[in-house]
């Protein structure tokens, strides 16, 4: 998937773009630092999560919150304005 496409498919998803977060694949698809991917993820709170797997059938995975657990994440996202709780790996 190229960079239109994820744009295109984010879309598709109709998600607050305040509250969601991309890594992975797809923040360096993003970031133009990669042309294409298979893969990606998104950090969310546990309501948008919830939300977009029931849309989409795709497995949520539930970070425990513990601090070791939350700091393994880059400061930008420990400090984003949502709760991240969990994550979606969107594979294509």
């Amino acid at each position: 998937m190229n960079k239109k496409e994820f744009e295109e498919y984010l879309d598709s998803l109709d998600l607050d773009k305040k509250e969601y977060c991309i890594i992975s694949g797809g923040s360096l698809l993003m970031h133009n630092l990669k042309e294409e991917t298979d893969a990606a993820m998104l950090l969310e709170g546990q309501e948008i999560a919830e939300a977009l797997a029931e849309r989409t059938h795709l497995p949520i995975a539930y970070l425990s919150g513990k601090p070791e657990v939350l700091a393994d994440l880059p400061p930008r996202y420990r400090e984003m304005e949502f709760p991240i709780h969990c994550y979606i790996n969107l594979i294509f």
